[in-house]
């Protein structure tokens, strides 16, 4: 049977632009991405997780929908990944449709300020290996003694015989760089033989030395290298067992002296090819 245009629903104009009104008011995942610049993924991984769920959902369509309220939210999710807060701690700021303003802008402020302790960290750190960078490069274009001064140093070490063959000391080494590892402390560039010749005693204890960065601890295996002037010389040759012919001043004085080997880094290197500094404490001059 014929269906009569008299019989089908006439929709009233003022209900038709009513419900264009309201389906205008809401916003489609991919409006919210264009005016909120971010991705439809990110979207849907804040609803995941909770941080964001849609304000409406088609039953139907299964399309979300988010109310312009709901931007404001995004902007401050927006803000929390930029101060480096994890989205999952949203809900710490959240409650009952309201957010703790004052509160994330606190946390904001204690992340902020940790990043700044870390790049300052980071520059000084830098800043010493170049340093000591061209600290080598001006000792391999003399054959004579250069001296420098050096602050307070902290070393991880690990024992090692005399005259100690390559597996000893790739075996300290390796030792000395896991452990470093495992306490999650920065090393430095500087690391080799160290050598602690104390008076009254005719043999020196013989360590792998590895640099410790910012470690502020005094743990088992650390040694504290007192700062100074230092006096260095280029080899071409590991001599660190001859040290009391090559620095006999040092070594006549009445006080513990502490003598590294390591290979010199002087801007384009290839470890296991190089030239060594052998340093000592003290100076040759007085």
């Amino acid at each position: 049977m014929q269906q009569n245009k008299s019989d089908k629903k006439i929709i009233p104009l003022s209900e038709t632009k009513e419900r264009k009104k309201q389906k205008e008011a809401w916003l489609t995942i991919g409006e919210v991405a264009k005016i909120m610049n971010v991705s439809a993924k990110s979207l849907r991984y804040y609803n995941q997780i909770g941080a964001l769920v849609p304000e409406k959902i088609d039953p139907e369509t299964g399309y979300r929908y988010y109310s312009p309220q709901q931007l404001g939210s995004i902007s401050m999710i927006q803000f929390c990944i930029h101060a480096g807060i994890p989205l999952q701690q949203l809900s710490k700021y959240t409650s009952g449709g309201t957010v703790d303003a004052s509160l994330l802008l606190e946390d904001a402020l204690d992340v902020a300020n940790e990043k700044i302790r870390q790049l300052q960290e980071d520059i000084t750190f830098i800043n010493e290996q170049k340093q000591m960078i061209d600290r080598n490069r001006s000792l391999m274009l003399t054959d004579r003694f250069f001296q420098y001064e050096l602050p307070e140093q902290k070393y991880l070490t690990e024992p090692i015989p005399p005259n100690a063959n390559a597996d000893s000391l790739n075996h300290a080494f390796r030792y000395i760089h896991t452990a470093a590892a495992d306490m999650g402390v920065r090393t430095g560039f500087h690391y080799g033989k160290l050598y602690v010749y104390q008076p009254g005693k005719e043999e020196p204890k013989r360590y792998a030395a590895l640099n410790l960065f910012g470690y502020e601890e005094n743990s088992k295996g650390v040694l504290v290298i007192p700062g100074g002037t230092y006096t260095a010389v280029s080899l071409a040759a590991s001599r660190i067992e001859e040290a009391a012919d090559i620095f006999p001043k040092q070594m006549s004085e009445n006080r513990t002296n502490y003598v590294f080997e390591t290979e010199m880094i002087t801007g384009t290197y290839r470890f296991g090819q190089s030239l060594y500094e052998l340093s000592c404490t003290g100076n040759v001059c007085n």
